[in-house]
């Protein structure tokens, strides 16, 4: 950081995670710039509307997990725009360790900032999302889907 990242994407209309994130080498610290689900299968509209803006913040032993879980981690644009039908640009500013700014398609539409929302448990010992972190592109099943049978078929 100052680390300013941008994707141009279209998600992919499956009910797997369209995914460009960044994680450290540990896999203690995680930003997310994009994570997405377009499937068109029924049950999953509300996910097709959304795009996930957050980050994550990890003990691994034992494991805890935090990540904020406010309305904003989830972003609509109030338009029904569904995420599959087109291109978009959804981008990152990772000012420093305690603040992160999300735009989508030139716009700023979530600010995060402060302890009491990068890390209000303390799993980062003072210090925020502060580590080198890898680019990761990928498509993945999440155990917390799939786990509740939204997963691929044939």
């Amino acid at each position: 950081y100052p680390l300013y990242i941008e994707v141009n994407a279209k998600i992919s209309n499956m009910v797997l995670a369209s995914d460009v994130w960044l994680l450290s080498a540990d896999s203690t610290q995680e930003i997310d710039v994009l994570e997405a689900y377009g499937s068109d299968r029924p049950g999953q509209e509300w996910f097709a509307e959304r795009i996930h803006l957050s980050h994550h913040v990890f003990i691994r032993e034992p494991f805890q997990d935090y990540q904020p879980t406010d309305a904003g981690s989830w972003y609509a644009d109030g338009q029904g725009t569904k995420w599959r039908e087109d291109f978009h640009r959804i981008g990152v500013h990772w000012k420093d360790p305690w603040n992160l700014e999300y735009y989508i398609d030139g716009q700023l539409v979530r600010t995060v900032s402060g302890p009491n929302i990068i890390d209000p448990n303390g799993f980062t010992n003072g210090t925020g999302l502060s580590k080198p972190m890898h680019l990761i592109i990928n498509t993945e099943d999440q155990s917390w889907r799939s786990d509740n049978g939204i997963t691929p078929t044939d």
